[in-house]
C-alpha cells in the first residue's frame, strides 16, 4: 500500500524562494513536469511524496481541512484563519523568513493625513457622513 504525503509549498514569492532553499539544502531534489510554473511537483527518488503549489492562504485552509499533511505558509495567515482551522493545524516550526513590510499610501489630495491616527480619524468620519466604511 502506498501512502502518499502531500506538502504545500506557496507557489510565488519570497516565501516559495525560501522555502524551496529548505528543501535544497536538505538535498531533495523538486521536479515538475511543465516547468517552475507547474502546480503539482514531486521530490527526485521519494515517490510517496507529492509537492502541491498553493497560494499561502490555501495551505492553511487545507491544512485544516485534511487534504495536506504538511504546509509552509505565513504565520500571520494561521492566525488570520478561522479558530477551529487554526486548532486542527500543529504548528511544528516557526521559520526565521518570509517577513513582509506594510505600506500605507493615501491619495494626493488628503493633505490633511499626515499619520495613521489621521487616516484613523478620517475612516470614521467617512463612516459617520457616508454610512460606510473606506475600503482599503
Amino acid at each position: 500500500m502506498n501512502n502518499i504525503i502531500n506538502i504545500g509549498i506557496p507557489s510565488k514569492g519570497r516565501l516559495k524562494k525560501d522555502v524551496l532553499k529548505i528543501f535544497k539544502k536538505k538535498k531533495l531534489n523538486l521536479i515538475s513536469e511543465r516547468g517552475e510554473r507547474d502546480l503539482i511537483g514531486l521530490i527526485q527518488k521519494k515517490k510517496n511524496i507529492k509537492i502541491l503549489y498553493l497560494h499561502a492562504r490555501e495551505i492553511i485552509e487545507r491544512l485544516g481541512d485534511n487534504s495536506l499533511d504538511i504546509g509552509f505558509s505565513g504565520f500571520d495567515l494561521f492566525k488570520e484563519s478561522e479558530i477551529n482551522t487554526q486548532k486542527k493545524i500543529y504548528v511544528n516550526k516557526k521559520l526565521s523568513f518570509g517577513k513582509a513590510d506594510l505600506v500605507v499610501a493615501i491619495p494626493d489630495p488628503w493633505i490633511d493625513v499626515q499619520t495613521i491616527a489621521d487616516l484613523e480619524e478620517i475612516a470614521f468620519e467617512f463612516r459617520d457622513k457616508k454610512k460606510k466604511k473606506i475600503r482599503v
